[in-house]
């Protein structure tokens, strides 16, 4: 697996060798909440992302910029 696309070494390119990249992508559907859930419980904050249509990626990447700001990720650097 690699995220470089669809390419190979110069030589490779002769080879009788079928090639291609399938994009897997994971979205976020429609919330589905627990009905049994007492009603008074809120969304968490870090959860608001989560929107039907969104690409997973899309919100681990906001959250984890969010927890791991660039000042605090070079405050930890040795």
């Amino acid at each position: 697996m690699r995220s470089k696309g669809v390419a190979d070494e110069a030589e490779d390119y002769a080879l009788p060798i079928y090639a291609a990249r399938f994009p897997v992508r994971t979205i976020i559907g429609e919330v589905e909440v627990c009905p049994r859930m007492p009603k008074d419980v809120q969304r968490p904050e870090w959860l608001a992302g989560f929107v039907a249509g969104r690409a997973l990626g899309a919100i681990m990447t906001e959250n984890f910029d969010k927890a791991y700001p660039p000042a605090v990720l070079s405050s930890t650097d040795t």
